[in-house]
């Protein structure tokens, strides 16, 4: 539609400006006007198909980095809980270390004492 609005434009005002000439010259400058005409519009929708092209380009390029960096957030927070829970693990490993030393100590302690008492 705006294809044919264009030529339309096109072949009016090669009619308007080479009216003066004889009937088949003005003819033959009309279609040389239109030929331009059609191939103008062919580098525009070669323009446009190239512009879309790098549009899309730059969009998927975004995307993949924005799905990079997600990864990366989800990596490292994931990886800030494996250290949390390895923290807390050893602290519990600690903790029971400390209660079988306590352990050991008044066992030792009341056997100590035990055997001091007997032999006594």
């Amino acid at each position: 539609m705006f294809y044919k609005a264009v030529v339309e434009s096109v072949r009016t005002f090669a009619i308007a400006c080479w009216g003066g000439n004889a009937q088949e010259s003005r003819k033959m400058k009309v279609n040389q006007t239109i030929k331009r005409a059609n191939k103008m519009m062919k580098n525009i929708k070669e323009s446009f198909a190239a512009v879309i092209v790098v549009v899309v380009v730059v969009v998927v390029v975004v995307l993949v980095v924005v799905v990079v960096v997600v990864v990366v957030v989800v990596v490292a927070a994931a990886a800030a809980v494996v250290v949390i829970v390895v923290v807390a693990a050893a602290a519990v490993v600690v903790v029971v270390v400390v209660v079988v030393l306590v352990v050991v100590v008044v066992v030792v302690v009341v056997v100590v004492v035990s055997a001091s008492i007997a032999l006594a």
